[in-house]
C-alpha cells in the first residue's frame, strides 16, 4: 500500500487497514518509517500511553489554533475533534473503560457527566464538538470552507475548555 505525506507532516493512510485501533506506535527500522497498531484498550501497558495522549491532544489543539488564525475552519474542527478524541480515550484508558468509536465517546462523557452532578457541562461541550465536526463533514461534502465566524469561535472555545476539563482528569 502507498501512503502519501500531506501538510503539517501527516501521512494519509489507505484504506482497509484494521479499525481495532486509530493510535499507532511510530518508529524507525533500517531506514523505514513502521506503524504498529496500538491495543489501548488491551492489557496493563496502555497506561504507559497517557502522557503521550495529552500530548497529542495539546498538538491537535495548537493545530486548531493555527489553522482557526488563517481561517481555514474546516481544518481547524477536524483538529478540534482529534484532540478531543485523543483527550477522551486517556480518561478512558486512566478510568479502564473502552472508548473506540464516537458513540463509545458520548456514552463515556454522559456518564463522566453523571459523576459531575448531572450539570451537563461536558456533555454540552461534548456535544458542540461533535457539531464541530458533522459540519466540517458537510462542509466538506458540498466544497464550501467556511462558516459564521462567531459560531466557529463560540464552539472552538466550549471545546477547548472540554479539552483543558478531561485532561484535569487524566492529570488527577
Amino acid at each position: 500500500m502507498l501512503a502519501g505525506l500531506a501538510s503539517e507532516n501527516w501521512i494519509g493512510l489507505p484504506d482497509g487497514l484494521p479499525e481495532s485501533s486509530q493510535y499507532f506506535e511510530v518508529s524507525r527500522e533500517n531506514g523505514r518509517i513502521v506503524l504498529t497498531l496500538v491495543p489501548l484498550f488491551d492489557g496493563e501497558t496502555a497506561h504507559e500511553w497517557l502522557p503521550e495522549l495529552v500530548q497529542t491532544a495539546r498538538h491537535w489543539l495548537t493545530a486548531a489554533d493555527r489553522e482557526f488564525d488563517a481561517e481555514r475552519d474546516l481544518a481547524a474542527a477536524r483538529c478540534l475533534w482529534e484532540a478531543v478524541r485523543a483527550v477522551a480515550t486517556a480518561v478512558s484508558v486512566k478510568r479502564g473503560a473502552t472508548v473506540e468509536t464516537d458513540a463509545d465517546m458520548f456514552a463515556f462523557v454522559a456518564a463522566l457527566d453523571k459523576e459531575d452532578g448531572l450539570n451537563h457541562t461536558l456533555l454540552t461541550e461534548f456535544g458542540v464538538a461533535r457539531i464541530l465536526k458533522r459540519n466540517a463533514e458537510e462542509i466538506d461534502n458540498y466544497c464550501e470552507n467556511r462558516w459564521d465566524g462567531f459560531e466557529f469561535d463560540t464552539g472552538r472555545l466550549a471545546v477547548k475548555r472540554l479539552i483543558e476539563r478531561l485532561t484535569e482528569m487524566v492529570s488527577a
